[in-house]
């Protein structure tokens, strides 16, 4: 408020310098601060004569025009404030031309006390004569006495004090003052921390991507969701290196809790949770560990040593110990529930029990043991066992035939699938135990050193000529990515849930590659009847009005297929051939209607395929158009022929245009590089952003982001409220046909004439929850202390 009507201060600060110098310097700042707009330098203009006060030849004068020109006088009472000249001249010149009626009262020494039957305050208080008999009711006042020995700025109390006297000045109610402050501690402190994740070249990645994510969490704007776009895109494959000063020997992970258990060559096992090692156990011997298997939450674990010795650890330390033989031990394995491990070393496998140790012998190799309930799986060389808990029999449930030149085995933990590889890398058998089906996947990547299976099944890794290779089974297609190793020689891989991470056992460490796409991106393969999983061109793309279906007219080699996806599960559910087709839209969540390039249209169940009825004419357009102006560089948006809006440029100029749904909006892009949006109705321009000119543009349903891809196949999401950037994404390599939103703005399908279909997450939470999954860690309580985090402000 300061600034209008002559009005230069919204308080000005009366106190003695002798005796409140620290609280008088503490309340102009905590009155400047609180409630601060975080990008504006204070929220109240404060005047303070040592702070304020420049060197004049009228002192005097000079502090009674500052006082005339404040709103409020907040007076800091005390002994040596009545004492002060200065203050009576300032105390009794702003009452004789003000009044009490903006004049707040700070108690900093000496106690103030009200005399009810005389109407004004005692004669002991700690006003001066002038101010005691000037209150025609009694005054409320803020009490800061317990600051006379010193005080904490940061102390709740203080903090309390400035929230009353903030809130009287600004006329808001206080409870309304504390929220919005809570609200712009939150804006400065994500733009700090987004500011910190968008320049910090030196910064860890995983430290980059948790900074970004909690900018995000506590300002969700444009530029918290640029940062955060950006720092996923930078983490292609992050990989942590979980310790090499002594050569790691096994690894294993805990689902529930997300870490890992490294063990090494000397014999200790360490719990790391991402870059961070949590704790540290050390065997009596130092012998490597082998073999080392997690229960899900992290709280037991199984070791296996050089020696053939096993032990079972908890939270508590050692549990049991058993000697097995001067074998080492190969794999190993806990059960969920209770305090039984299988091991298994040279061809034999035993079993320690509460109830005694069992053996089993006679195999020519074990690939891996899995416990289910009350069975134990053992996955051995050709064949699988399983073994009753309950009655200790021994059962060979299936057998199978290995590859000429066999080479690493992998098995899926919860589900049957597993594979076999060729030791030369000329492919990779893939097979179920709850059937005969096989398929094969051709790697060709040399010599393969190691193979894992996500637990579910889906995802395959190999090591392979110094590379991880991840393969998605479930599409059969070329590899999903490749990564470089650190190490060259692989000796063992772990595959996390859903394909997440890989972690790679090798020589004197444990690489842990973040192993899904960094980008915002999931590319949908229609499967054509003659070409599967090969798109030549996407031409339009349509979602069904309740977002459950996603359909795409592409062309394979030959005529135009139309693909539906399951949003939910993003599998195909139908594949519709029509002679030709050149626009689609969904009716309904089950009806889907194709329009051939003659403009005649069918209507198809997506169920059943069945076509129901053909229309004779061209589809009917929509009621809002954007058309070329005639004779003049511009467009025109028409309302059933009749001109509702027109955007002219001088000079010649292309432009590409979008309506929001609702009729009331229109962005413009225009050659000259600069994106517009246009309130319709009334005729004028929002906002204006440079920007290189798009080939494409759509909005959300709700008319918020607008999405917009140049001819490059850049795609730029903008916020539509004011023009911000939130995400820039490389989605295609040449210029992109139709685009489309789901009706809730969550994804973006994009048409492409050189690829597939692309789907754009642009949903903020996914992108958080993936930064989160990527850094494979939560933030520490020092780098929360550190950063700010722990304010009762956040």
């Amino acid at each position: 408020m300061s600034g209008a009507d002559g009005v230069w201060h919204d308080a000005f600060i009366s106190y003695s310098t002798l005796g409140s110098a620290q609280l008088g310097a503490a309340l102009e700042l905590g009155l400047e601060e609180y409630g601060r707009r975080w990008d504006e330098p204070r929220a109240r203009d404060v005047f303070r004569d040592v702070a304020d006060q420049p060197a004049t030849s009228d002192l005097a004068a000079d502090l009674l025009t500052h006082l005339d020109r404040s709103r409020f006088l907040v007076f800091i009472a005390s002994p040596r404030a009545v004492a002060s000249m200065w203050v009576r001249q300032e105390l009794e010149h702003w009452i004789a031309r003000r009044g009490t009626d903006q004049l707040l009262l700070v108690l900093g020494e000496g106690t103030l006390g009200w005399d009810q039957s005389q109407g004004r305050f005692g004669e002991l208080s700690t006003l001066p004569e002038s101010l005691r008999r000037a209150f025609r009711a009694q005054p409320k006042w803020v009490s800061l006495t317990w600051t006379a020995d010193g005080f904490d700025p940061a102390d709740v109390r203080f903090a309390a004090a400035v929230a009353d006297l903030a809130a009287t000045i600004d006329g808001v109610p206080r409870a309304v003052l504390e929220s919005r402050h809570r609200g712009e501690h939150r804006r400065g402190l994500a733009h700090r921390l987004a500011a910190s994740a968008g320049g910090g070249v030196d910064t860890p990645a995983d430290l980059n991507l948790l900074l970004a994510t909690t900018a995000s969490e506590l300002d969700d704007s444009p530029h918290t969701r640029r940062v955060l776009s950006s720092a996923l895109e930078a983490t292609s494959s992050l990989t942590l290196l979980l310790g090499a000063d002594v050569a790691v020997s096994a690894v294993s992970h805990a689902a529930e809790s997300g870490s890992f258990l490294v063990g090494r060559t000397d014999g200790t096992v360490e719990r790391w949770c991402g870059p961070e090692r949590r704790d540290v156990w050390v065997s009596g011997r130092a012998l490597s560990v082998t073999a080392i298997a997690d229960d899900a939450t992290g709280d037991r674990f199984a070791v296996g040593f050089a020696d053939g010795r096993v032990e079972l650890r908890g939270r508590l330390g050692l549990a049991h110990q058993w000697t097995w033989g001067p074998q080492a031990i190969d794999e190993i394995a806990l059960h969920p529930l209770a305090d039984v491990v299988a091991a298994a070393s040279s061809g034999m496998v035993k079993v320690f029990a509460p109830t005694g140790i069992h053996e089993y012998d006679g195999f020519v190799s074990v690939h891996l043991l899995r416990f289910s309930g009350d069975l134990l799986d053992i996955f051995a060389w050709a064949a699988l066992y399983q073994l009753d808990l309950t009655s200790w029999e021994l059962t060979r449930v299936r057998s199978f035939m290995p590859l000429a030149r066999p080479g690493p085995v992998a098995f899926a933990t919860d589900s049957e699938r597993w594979v076999q590889c060729q030791l030369d890398g000329g492919g990779i058998q893939v097979h179920s135990f709850g059937s005969d089906d096989e398929s094969f996947v051709q790697s060709r990547r040399g010599f393969i050193d190691a193979a894992a299976l996500s637990p579910e099944g889906r995802w395959l890794a190999i090591a392979a000529s110094g590379s991880l290779v991840v393969f998605d089974l479930e599409t059969g297609g070329p590899p999903d990515r490749t990564h470089p190793l650190v190490g060259r020689s692989v000796t063992r891989l772990l595959v996390g849930p859903d394909g997440h991470w890989v972690a790679a056992l090798s020589g004197s460490r444990c690489e842990l590659h973040q192993s899904r796409p960094s980008t915002l991106c999931r590319v949908l393969q229609p499967h054509a009847v003659d070409v599967p999983s090969v798109v030549q061109a996407a031409l339009d793309v349509s979602f069904s009005p309740d977002g459950s279906l996603l359909a795409c007219i592409s062309f394979p080699t030959g005529p135009a297929k139309v693909s539906v996806w399951d949003v939910a599960s993003w599998i195909e559910v139908a594949v519709i051939a029509p002679p030709d087709a050149m626009a689609l839209r969904f009716l309904d969540a089950q009806h889907l209607e194709i329009r051939a390039l003659d403009g005649t249209a069918t209507v198809h169940d997506v169920p059943t395929d069945e076509v129901l009825h053909e229309a004779v004419t061209a589809l009917a357009g929509p009621r809002l158009r954007v058309e070329q102006l005639t004779g003049r560089w511009g467009l025109a948006v028409t309302a059933d022929g009749i001109v509702v809006a027109e955007v002219e440029q001088e000079g010649p100029a292309s432009f590409t245009a979008a309506v929001t749904t609702d009729g009331t909006r229109l962005a413009v892009s225009s050659s000259h590089g600069v994106l517009t949006l246009r309130d319709i109705e009334a005729q004028v321009d929002v906002w204006s952003a440079v920007l290189p000119q798009m080939a494409e543009l759509v909005f959300t349903a709700a008319g918020d982001m607008l999405a917009g891809v140049t001819g490059g196949g850049l795609l730029v999401l903008v916020d539509a409220l004011n023009g911000n950037v939130t995400a820039r994404l490389q989605v295609a390599d040449a210029p992109v046909h139709r685009m489309a939103f789901d009706p809730w703005g969550r994804h973006l399908a994009v048409a492409a004439p050189g690829g597939p279909l692309t789907l754009i997450d642009a949903d903020v939470s996914s992108w958080r929850r993936l930064a989160a999954l990527r850094a494979g860690r939560t933030l520490t309580p020092n780098e929360r202390r550190l950063l700010g985090l722990d304010s009762r402000w956040v």
